[in-house]
């Protein structure tokens, strides 16, 4: 692409490749699934490589992106050729038996548990749910709330 606006009779200017291309033997080509690229690589140069995880994939350690399973989940921007990396649990989810699972109603957890480490627990108490003083969350009756956070 080039954007609009070069004058056919100033410098000479050139296309560039988009978001997620690289180039290849003088052209622009998409990245492969679980792959990223910014734009602006010039395909009449040095061919290129998506070597940047998307998001909800993980860098293996070994030189590639991996997809993220289950309800794991990683930010773009893992560098295929750098050091494993790791998807992560979600918000409200917590790690039982090396699995991301749903906290229990009135519970809630942050987001960023290692499923591949310890066990954790939503200990949190959810919005209108109060902590009961002897170890549950319980939710608020009739028109009574209570901000999310007792534990």
């Amino acid at each position: 692409t080039n954007d609009a606006g070069d004058d056919k009779t100033g410098t000479a200017t050139q296309c560039e490749c988009l978001v997620n291309e690289y180039v290849g033997s003088n052209v622009c080509k998409p990245c492969d699934a679980g792959y990223t690229r910014l734009a602006g690589d010039d395909p009449d140069s040095v061919d290129t490589a998506c070597t940047t995880c998307a998001a909800n994939y993980f860098a293996d350690g070994i030189g590639a992106c991996q997809a993220c399973t289950g309800a794991r989940t990683n930010d773009a921007g893992d560098d295929k050729t750098g050091t494993a990396t790791q998807c992560e649990c979600l918000v409200n989810e917590y790690v039982g038996s090396n699995v991301c699972k749903p906290c229990d109603a009135g519970y809630t957890r942050l987001a960023g548990d290692d499923p591949d480490s310890v066990d954790t627990a939503c200990t949190t108490c959810a919005a209108n749910y109060f902590a009961d003083g002897i170890g549950a969350c319980q939710a608020c009756t009739g028109a009574r709330t209570n901000d999310a956070g007792d534990d």
